[in-house]
């Protein structure tokens, strides 16, 4: 979605918080004052893992946000931007939060008008699958005390741009085909140059815009993966250009389980497809 705002000059890739938050108040540290839309999004913003999710006030989701800025921007750094690879919830939420800035709309709005809608995610939403206290849709399960316990919670709503999207897995599957076509240079969703940008890991760790960038002998080549957990679900996603294949596993088990669950699944479906390559060919 941002690179979309960036193909349409509302953001470029170096655009700094300094840059779209002028006004802030109290200011941001300087050293945070520079940090850009690209450092944020693969991880070298130097931002904490998290922010104080729970004391953000009671406002929009956009004002929230911009709480959010206010409480942990006028800190320093933990190390000097763009030194090193510090996985932030925060900074993606803060990424998403230059999106509001300039657009004037949550990013729940931008999600839905920019991707939901165009790729024809009708299932797509935010928070929890299921209606409240209905069992219209599976349950998330956590261990407590070696108890597992079925929830109907998600991660705290101001969260979002760091995850709090849910979807059936068959339009899941449209938002990562998409990617795989950007991949191999085929989409028309965004412009190869974009998808360079989202899919190329920087300074050396293995992160690029929302992917780990790694090579597998399976795949011939390059793979695009990540996993993601709200604490109640897991879900696994690797994608192999040169195989013209993705493999998607998710459950609703957020735990280590749930990990090796998913982990299990795709060495499977990466099993099933060879194989059946493989007798395509004979």
């Amino acid at each position: 979605m941002i690179a979309l705002l960036i193909e349409r000059k509302l953001l470029s890739w170096n655009s700094t918080i300094g840059e779209i938050f002028p006004d802030l108040d109290p200011a941001p540290h300087p050293d945070f004052r520079k940090v850009t839309v690209l450092q944020l999004l693969t991880h070298r913003g130097e931002l904490p893992a998290n922010g104080p999710w729970w004391k953000l006030g009671k406002g929009s989701l956009i004002d929230q946000r911009e709480t959010l800025l206010r409480k942990i921007l006028v800190q320093p750094p933990q190390h000097p931007p763009d030194s090193k690879l510090l996985y932030s919830n925060a900074g993606y939420v803060i990424a998403g939060h230059m999106a509001e800035k300039v657009t004037g709309k949550s990013w729940e709005n931008l999600m839905s008008e920019h991707l939901f809608t165009p790729l024809k995610m009708t299932s797509a939403g935010f928070g929890i699958p299921s209606t409240k206290n209905q069992v219209d849709q599976p349950w998330g399960h956590q261990v407590t005390l070696g108890i597992q316990t079925t929830l109907q919670i998600d991660n705290d709503p101001a969260l979002g741009p760091a995850g709090t999207v849910y979807c059936t897995i068959q339009d899941w599957s449209r938002f990562i085909g998409m990617h795989l076509e950007g991949a191999q240079g085929t989409s028309q969703f965004l412009t190869p140059e974009s998808f360079k940008v989202l899919h190329t890991a920087v300074s050396g760790d293995p992160f690029a815009c929302g992917w780990i960038i790694a090579e597998r002998p399976w795949a011939k080549g390059t793979v695009l993966t990540h996993t993601g957990s709200n604490t109640t679900w897991y879900s696994m996603v690797w994608i192999a250009p040169k195989l013209n294949a993705a493999f998607m596993s998710v459950t609703n088990h957020g735990d280590e389980s749930g990990r090796k669950a998913c982990d299990d699944a795709i060495v499977e479906l990466i099993g099933l497809q060879a194989k059946s390559k493989k007798e395509r060919s004979e």
